[in-house]
Order: structure tokens, then sequence, then C-alpha cells
């Protein structure tokens, strides 16, 4: 059910905030301006270092750690692998030689969804209209319904199967041992089908007080909430979450798919994920036999892909995403100096709005300045910054420029003439 909320705002109201949002509009601007000037000095810095990096790159084999490269940047590919199991023992999975384990728990609950319309009056109030709607979803963080509209929609306040990731203390690649922060960044995760015999081991005291015994299927393992219990249990301050059950597991039919029935709210679903040995291509400096970043003048190098890649084709998809940060921020920096110059403009836009269609006519045109000078003073911005980071490059950007205007009202200036001449008389 939907809940209807009226709000009515003043016109002095309205216009108290507009004029305090023009020093958050001020604010945004100058942001807007300082994140397009970094961005341009990051880019290039970036871009150096990485251009660096490729002229002093070799690939070496995997296959041995050889003193002479020592200190050297360098570039290999072969499959990483470890020799330790990594165990969910909740859940009893085990998996040998896996390069990392996911648990992934999500709950069922309620959501609250807020839309708000307004509508101007005349005399320069605003009609607030708000309606709450609420829907029920899987989450994997818990959703407060204490400040929910409408009472009855009470979801869960403690996640009582935490999430889990588990990595191996020692991976390989080759002769060369990874670093914690290399083995964190390997991808490549899939879902876990548990096995067809696969039984859920027995649950602690406190999760039997609230669900009904774990049912296991395909790709999950479910746990439906008790009906006509006031709440879901917290866990006991004493309590252990590996604690045996003392009643037995009973016997559970052959795995399904999913669960037939509809989820309510408190159920809880856990998946699994995990990262098989697979090749990984490095672009590090060799130490010993591990790695660290490369020092650049204008930054740091510290390259690693998931399968195998050349040392060329790493340089360039990481210059590529350079480029796309770089253009991603640009967009950023005139966002936010477009939408600081709407907010210098609101106190405006509400004088005028005592009269609602002239106030959305100033509206329209308030909005049309604010891109007006934002689209010219991110130009600007962009272009000082390329004449400080790039002064060489942008002199000669700026002479080509110069060139073809010259060039081009050249050209134009010829075309005139020869439609201004007069067409020579035909010979009889």
């Amino acid at each position: 059910m939907a809940v209807v909320e009226k709000n009515t705002i003043g016109f002095g109201s309205r216009m108290g905030g507009a004029l305090k949002g023009i020093l958050t509009g001020i604010i945004m601007v100058l942001a807007g301006i300082a994140l397009l000037w970094w961005n341009e000095g990051r880019s290039v810095r970036r871009y150096k270092a990485l251009k660096e990096g490729a002229s002093n790159v070799i690939s070496i084999s995997a296959d041995k750690v050889d003193p002479a490269n020592e200190k050297k940047l360098v570039h290999l590919s072969a499959p990483a692998v470890t020799q330790e199991t990594l165990q969910d023992s909740d859940f009893g999975l085990s998996f040998p030689g896996a390069l990392r384990l996911e648990r992934h728990v999500e709950v069922y609950q309620w959501k609250e969804n807020k839309e708000t319309t307004k509508e101007e009056k005349l005399g320069g109030k605003v009609e607030e209209t708000t309606t709450y709607t609420y829907e029920k979803v899987w989450s994997s963080s818990l959703i407060s319904s204490a400040e929910f509209k409408e009472q009855g929609h009470d979801n869960p306040t403690r996640l009582l199967i935490p999430e889990k990731t588990v990595r191996p203390s020692r991976v390989n690649v080759g002769a060369f041992r990874l670093t914690p922060a290399q083995i964190a960044a390997i991808g490549g995760a899939v879902d876990v089908e548990l096995a067809a015999d696969y039984k859920v081991p027995e649950m602690p005291a406190f999760l039997r007080q609230a669900y009904q015994e774990p049912q296991a299927f395909q790709k999950e393992i479910y746990f439906s909430v008790k009906k006509n219990i006031p709440a879901i249990p917290a866990i006991p301050a004493n309590g252990d979450a590996n604690a045996p059950a003392n009643a037995p597991q009973p016997p559970q039919e052959a795995i399904q798919s999913q669960p037939d029935s509809e989820p309510a709210i408190g159920d809880i679903r856990v998946t699994f994920k995990v990262v098989h040995s697979h090749d990984i291509s490095l672009v590090y400096v060799q130490v010993g036999d591990s790695f660290a970043p490369y020092q650049a003048k204008t930054g740091e190098v510290a390259l690693q892909v998931d399968g195998i890649q050349t040392a060329d084709q790493m340089f360039t998809s990481a210059q590529n995403a350079n480029k796309l940060v770089t253009w991603l921020l640009r967009l950023l920096g005139f966002v936010l100096i477009y939408g600081g110059f709407e907010s210098i403009f609101k106190p405006i836009q509400v004088l005028a709005s005592i009269i609602p269609f002239l106030g959305r006519m100033v509206g329209v045109g308030t909005s049309a300045v604010s891109f007006l000078l934002a689209l010219p003073i991110s130009l600007l911005v962009i272009a000082l910054a390329w004449l400080f980071y790039r002064p060489v490059l942008s002199i000669i950007l700026l002479v080509v420029t110069v060139g073809a205007i010259f060039g081009l009202k050249s050209v134009f200036g010829k075309m005139k003439k020869s439609e201004a001449s007069p067409a020579p008389s035909a010979q009889a």
C-alpha cells in the first residue's frame, strides 16, 4: 500500500534556501575547475609513466628467477597456482588449489521507494507530493526499516550469516611468489555448483531458533525463516556461530535448481564463487622471487590482467583506460560547474516563480545560461592545463589551428572572388 504525503513550501523558505545555495554553487564551480585542472595533470603523468614503462619493460620466462633481471621492469605470463586448500568450514566446502573463495549472503527484505513531484502555485509557493511505495527485494546489506513511513514493513536488524572471503597465503606464478595485493587482484570468479549429494552441515543453535532446516539447491543454500516468530533473534553475547547443533540433520531430497515456494521476509540465501587456477600476466619490477611497482619519473606502474597478454597489449590497454578515466573526469568537472551555476542562478528562478509560467520560462533560461557558461569555462581550463602540462604539444596544435583557419579563410576568399568575376561571353 502506498503512503502519500503533501507538503507546501512557502515563497520565503524557497528564497532562503536558494540564497544559501549560492555559496554551494560557488564551491561547486571552483571544485569543477580544480578537478579539470588536476585531471589533465594526472592524465599526462599517467601517460608519461606508461610510456616510460613500455620503453623499459622486458619479457621474461616465469620458469626461473634470473638474478640478472633484479630491479628491472619485467613482463611475464604463466598460471597462478597454490598448494593450499580453501575451505568454508561453516558449510563444509573445500576447494584444493583455489585462488579465492567467496561466500555471498542475501536477505529478503522490504525496500521503501520514494517519489516526489512538485507543483508551483501562484505567489511562489510549491506543493510537494511524496509517494512512498514498498517492494520486496534480495539485498546483501541490511535495509533499516526504522524510518519507513508505513508501519508493518519490518526488516531483520542483524545479519546472522556473515559474508566471507578466503584467499591462500601463498600463490606462485612459475618460480615467482605473488604479493598479497596481487593475489587479491586476481579475477575470474565463477559460481559454485553444489554437488548432487551435498548435505548442509548442522546449524548452530541461534540459527535453529529462527530458521527451518536449510535446503541445498544447485547454486545456493536457502534458509527459510520460521513463521509466527516475533523477530529474528540476535546472536547471543557468548554465542558461537560455529557451535554444533544437537538436532540431527534430516535427510534431504535430490538437489534442485531453486526453491519452489515464494520467499518470505527474513529468508536468507547463500551462494559461493571460486577462482580456480588460471593464466595471468604481470608487468612489475622483479625483486628477488617477487615483485614491486615500477617507479617512473611521473608515477607508478603496476599492471596485472587475467589471461595471457603481451607487454604491448597490456600497456595499450592501460593507456586506453587512462583516456577513459580522463574523459569521465572531464565530464564530471563540467557537470559540477554546470550544477554550480544552476545553484547560483536559482534565486532568479524562485523570484520569477511568483507567476508559475514565468518561473518555468526563467528556469529554462537560467539552465541555458548555465550551460553556455560551463562549456567554455571547462574548455578554457582544459586548454590552459594543456599549455601548462603539455606546452610543446599545445603550441603545435595552436599553430596548426591558426594555419587551418587562415587556410580556410584563403580558400573562401578565392571562392568569393571566383563567384564575383563575370562569366566570359560566348563566341559566335
